[in-house]
């Protein structure tokens, strides 16, 4: 009895500790929804009753500011993370496998197309509200959107340091530029492919030369559709 006495003392800590590491995220993940905007705009006034809202009754069917911006912010790096994955699915079809069946009724739908605009429209949506919302109330700053949004179009356009500038003073600009890009990067490519299989010229290498270099892609196919037909031209009159 004595011994189990001494210990005991012993035991604890290291019992203690261990449930400690099992708890400890359950209890960061808590706090995190205690402290969000989405769990503060549940336990405010809603807007559109006056009454309290609360997670077991809430008879406003209208989302809050709150939510629209926790929403937001749960979504955006979802969205980038799905649409890098799916800008590189379409890719190795059209350069290995152009003439599969599955590849020519994949590429020749409008799926592709459609879903890397739905998925680079979330993202703008997303982003743009997660970057002019406010964090206290998340209500968004229409005027601080207008602002950029002329300069956009007035300073940024004539000067690479004022479109730097901003680019950096946003947090989601540089993803969703990014998306931009593929997702132009990835039409252009379906395009070549399409226009390749309807011409019988080889698209592989324009393909390729879109992922990687956008434009350059289409100057490629360009050239090679000008070329291929040159000589189909000589081996006629030969």
């Amino acid at each position: 009895m004595m011994a189990y006495r001494q210990l005991r003392p012993c035991a604890t800590p290291t019992a203690t500790a261990r449930l400690n590491r099992v708890t400890e995220p359950i209890q960061k993940i808590r706090s995190r929804i205690t402290e969000s905007a989405w769990h503060r705009s549940r336990c405010a006034i809603s807007p559109c009753t006056g009454s309290t809202t609360t997670t077991s009754g809430n008879v406003c069917t209208r989302a809050s500011p709150g939510e629209v911006l926790a929403v937001s912010t749960d979504l955006v790096e979802p969205v980038f993370s799905t649409f890098q994955l799916f800008f590189l699915l379409p890719f190795p079809l059209m350069v290995f496998l152009p003439q599969n069946d599955v590849t020519k009724a994949i590429m020749q739908s409008p799926v592709v197309p459609t879903v890397a605009a739905l998925l680079f429209l979330t993202e703008l949506v997303t982003g743009t509200v997660v970057d002019y919302s406010t964090t206290e109330t998340g209500a968004f700053d229409a005027e601080a959107w207008q602002t950029d949004a002329s300069m956009l179009l007035t300073e940024a356009v004539k000067s690479t340091s004022a479109m730097r500038e901003f680019a950096l003073s946003r947090q989601h600009y540089v993803g969703q530029d990014w998306l931009h890009v593929c997702s132009w990067d990835l039409i252009g490519a379906v395009v070549i492919y399409r226009d390749g299989l309807e011409k019988s010229v080889t698209t592989r290498h324009s393909v390729l030369l879109c992922q990687v270099l956008g434009p350059v892609g289409w100057i490629s196919h360009a050239l090679t559709t000008s070329l291929t037909r040159a000589l189909r031209g000589e081996a006629r009159g030969s």
